[in-house]
């Protein structure tokens, strides 16, 4: 997230003032840094779940190795 905020950080007018005096993103801007979060997020948790089904698969395969080994 940090680095998705540190690369609009640098976009010249990207930054404005609200009502109370605190620099803010403008709203396109704060959606497309929403939009990419969500798409790293989405890819991190595909790639955790593919994970997670691997080691589901290996821990099978050596609950097999070890009733043909018996």
């Amino acid at each position: 997230m940090i680095s998705i905020v540190n690369k609009y950080m640098t976009v010249e007018g990207s930054i404005t003032k609200n009502l109370q005096g605190q620099s803010v993103f403008r709203d396109e801007i704060k959606a497309k840094i929403k939009q990419e979060y969500d798409a790293v997020m989405k890819a991190k948790n595909a790639v955790d779940f593919r994970n997670e089904a691997e080691k589901k698969t290996t821990k099978e395969l050596e609950k097999q190795q070890k009733v043909l080994q018996t």
